[in-house]
């Protein structure tokens, strides 16, 4: 049964690339907010707390990436700097003034994703802001992808003379069209799932040792 899942995981991989390459950059609930958080440890080597937003300018092509690709307005809102006259480069004063969800501060967040992928966002400096989006997002298709591994190998060894159940169980995970696009994104939720169906089939496998 080893060469369906290789297809599951490689057809997983090509559908995270797909929603990954066709949503334009921040059109994912909090994207940018956690790009940011991502950028000013890697790129800038601080924190990402209230004093360091406060102070430290956001990526120079943010506005003019929000702009460009029409964000505010495919999520039925204005940008600040047009609407509300926003003339400051803080990314503090140009994402929460619409946007309940506001910036990712550490003391609000478990910053595991974040310092993951912190080396990635330094070593990808000098690449346009796009590129760079793109690149922490294709991080979050291999957590999936990862995710759906531990899918097939926990619901294996649950269900071992049901294979068609492993099948049903990623093709679930993989092809739910929400989760395809929170997972291509630059968000925690992939790396989460991902932690969690860990520890899940972790307890599943020690379970049935328990029982046999």
């Amino acid at each position: 049964m080893r060469w369906p899942l290789a297809l599951i995981v490689t057809l997983t991989v090509l559908h995270g690339l797909l929603y990954l390459s066709i949503f334009p950059p921040f059109l994912a609930p909090d994207e940018s907010a956690h790009f940011e958080a991502i950028r000013l440890m890697g790129q800038e080597k601080k924190w990402p707390t209230a004093e360091v937003y406060a102070t430290t300018p956001m990526h120079p092509e943010m506005v003019a990436t929000f702009d460009k690709h029409r964000i505010w307005q495919l999520v039925n809102l204005y940008s600040p700097t047009q609407s509300l006259g926003v003339t400051t480069n803080l990314f503090i004063d140009y994402y929460p003034t619409q946007v309940a969800a506001g910036v990712v501060k550490a003391n609000s967040y478990l910053m595991l994703y974040h310092v993951t992928l912190a080396p990635l966002s330094a070593a990808t400096a000098s690449l346009d802001l796009t590129t760079q989006v793109y690149l922490l997002r294709f991080v979050s298709v291999l957590f999936t992808a990862a995710t759906v591994i531990i899918v097939w190998l926990a619901t294996r060894a649950i269900f071992p003379a049901q294979p068609g159940l492993a099948i049903a169980g990623v093709s679930f995970v993989m092809f739910w069209p929400m989760h395809t696009h929170v997972g291509a994104s630059v968000t925690v939720d992939a790396m989460a799932e991902l932690l969690a169906s860990a520890f899940f089939c972790f307890w599943s496998k020690r379970g049935l040792m328990g029982f046999r």
